[in-house]
């Protein structure tokens, strides 16, 4: 099919709650208090199931707070969220840097009111700056993509988390859930792993772009400005082309607010960055249900959503991307992309293992 057709079954109807939030960069304790206090504003609202952002814990930027920011897997925040989630009936999803094994990775966290966990690690970091703090659950294929680029990277793939849900796809007792975080919401391999096996997509992104008073390294000025016009309308488009091409409705939550990147990789450069919002709640021929624009700043945005399917558009199996990519994006996720994997791997993991063992870290103190 080419156009959306009438909707097919109807299944059932949730009141769902998306979470928009500015964060604290690093203040792990500071977030999960006014994301716990969001969430208890959305069960105020009557709310049944709530999505907070991507790295709702922490943020994220070029930031050495962000080194000591990942949380276990089964730690404080999974544990906070289970327990509102038990008090109040609710189930609860959003992402943070979680920590498993020897990597950290960016993983998705859905609870439900019967204590249930289930967790989707991010494909791949989107971008440098990402990469430079996590391990993508795909890391293999993402070296197969830069060597097809010709990109010159070592070939040390990260493991997978070995209980990583993979396809993003849990089943609780009303509906069947698909996870796509941020970029991994623009892809079509996300569709062709979530199409027909889903009723609702729960999607939460850290979206930025770039203050173009303040620059990035190798851009002009014009440069930024046009980069923001295109990561706005990404941003404000994902969730209804997700929709469209799966047929079912998309939750979104997004970080909104300023952050700074210090000292960018070789530590001379600032980079400030500004969370998109735009969280927004669609239903599944795409449609707004509600929004909350950047604008409006944090808060939550509330919908009931009809659990309905419709015929959804035709799938490009042979395309990356679901929207146009230009060059300048593709350079960022790829290029530099490779140099935050490098980074993650040769300065960010040796600190982590020297602190694990109990060693003063010798990297990454405040002014190094």
């Amino acid at each position: 099919m080419t156009a959306k057709q009438t909707m097919t079954t109807k299944t059932s109807t949730l009141r769902f709650a998306a979470i928009q939030m500015t964060p604290e960069l690093g203040n792990v304790d500071a977030n999960l208090r006014k994301a716990l206090a969001l969430v208890q504003e959305a069960i105020a609202a009557e709310a049944e199931w709530i999505v907070l952002p991507e790295f709702f814990t922490t943020g994220m930027a070029f930031d050495d707070s962000l080194l000591n920011g990942h949380q276990p897997l089964d730690g404080e925040p999974v544990k906070r969220l289970q327990s509102v989630a038990t008090q109040s009936g609710v189930t609860i999803g959003g992402s943070f840097l979680a920590e498993s094994q020897s990597h950290v990775y960016n993983t998705f966290v859905l609870v439900t009111p019967d204590g249930q966990v289930f967790s989707h690690d991010k494909d791949f970091p989107s971008g440098p700056i990402e990469h430079a703090y996590y391990a993508g659950a795909e890391d293999a294929e993402f070296l197969r993509l830069l060597r097809e680029r010709g990109i010159d990277i070592s070939d040390r793939s990260i493991p997978a988390r070995a209980t990583n849900n993979a396809s993003g796809q849990f089943v609780t007792n009303n509906a069947r859930i698909g996870v796509a975080l941020c970029w991994e919401m623009i892809r079509h391999r996300t569709v062709a792993r979530l199409r027909s096996k889903v009723d609702v997509v729960l999607g939460c992104s850290a979206w930025p772009t770039i203050d173009p008073d303040v620059g990035f390294p190798g851009m002009t000025r014009d440069e930024v400005i046009q980069l923001n016009t295109t990561l706005v309308h990404m941003v404000q488009q994902a969730p209804r082309q997700l929709a469209e091409l799966l047929g079912v409705p998309v939750i979104h939550a997004n970080l909104v607010g300023p952050v700074r990147s210090t000292k960018l990789f070789d530590r001379t450069v600032d980079v400030v960055t500004r969370f998109c919002g735009d969280s927004r709640i669609v239903d599944c021929h795409g449609r707004t249900l509600a929004r909350r624009s950047s604008d409006e700043g944090e808060g939550i945005l509330v919908s009931d959503v009809a659990l309905e399917h419709a015929e959804p558009l035709e799938l490009n199996r042979d395309a990356f991307w679901i929207p146009d990519m230009p060059p300048m994006l593709q350079s960022l996720w790829y290029d530099q992309g490779a140099v935050g994997r490098r980074y993650y791997l040769d300065h960010v993991c040796p600190y982590r293992q020297e602190r694990a063992v109990g060693a003063a870290p010798s990297r990454f103190r405040k002014g190094d």
